[in-house]
């Protein structure tokens, strides 16, 4: 698809492309996600066997980080093909899952006892609190994809302003007989033009 997308008559910013809006937004949400695989605490715990260090993860720690980076992954892959009343629905729901995100990110660095409590009981049998914990920098690095990630979502909302609506008429020219229609549309007016009804096979 060529990267010169217009609105009317008016090319869209380089800045406000829908494909590098997508792919920065995707981005953070992949980096929140991944640093979730990766170790976030280390406990150290003592059995009546011994005393032993277990590796708490960040789906271990703070679920919802996962869960958040997904929501927002899906979000900015549907933000290619919505409509425009949609777009800004994600881009909310974008930011929104960011901020979330980052929450619950700084959540484990406020209090690792709390995001390891399950791990730690399930590794002694009781409800007592490790001998101690050790954080490592994943959860800053969660945190700071939360920040992108919300970043992204102010960025869709502001950039689709500037996409096309996708439509086949003009709404302004619609009622004055007008049969311009764009002969190279991209995947957001064809996703737009079945939305209203409109086959663009027909055009």
């Amino acid at each position: 698809m060529s990267e010169q997308i217009q609105s009317g008559a008016k090319t869209v910013p380089a800045w406000a492309k829908p494909s590098r809006v997508m792919a920065g937004s995707m981005l953070a949400a992949g980096l929140g996600f991944a640093c979730t695989l990766s170790t976030w605490i280390r406990a150290e715990v003592t059995t009546v066997i011994d005393t032993s260090v277990i590796d708490v993860s960040g789906a271990d720690a703070a679920s919802t980080v996962s869960a958040l980076a997904l929501v927002a992954l899906l979000a900015s892959v549907a933000l290619r093909i919505a409509g425009r009343r949609l777009r800004k629905i994600l881009s909310v729901l974008i930011a929104g899952a960011g901020f979330g995100l980052a929450v619950a990110a700084y959540s484990v660095q406020a209090d690792p006892q709390a995001a390891a409590a399950a791990q730690v009981s399930a590794a002694t049998g009781t409800t007592a609190a490790a001998n101690g914990y050790e954080l490592t920098a994943m959860p800053w690095l969660g945190l700071v994809a939360g920040l992108l990630i919300t970043l992204s979502g102010i960025w869709a909302f502001a950039a689709s302003s500037q996409w096309r609506s996708g439509r086949k008429y003009d709404r302004s020219t619609r009622g004055q007989g007008s049969t311009h229609s764009d002969e190279n549309p991209d995947e957001i007016d064809t996703w737009d033009s079945l939305t209203a009804g409109d086959d663009p096979t027909n055009r």
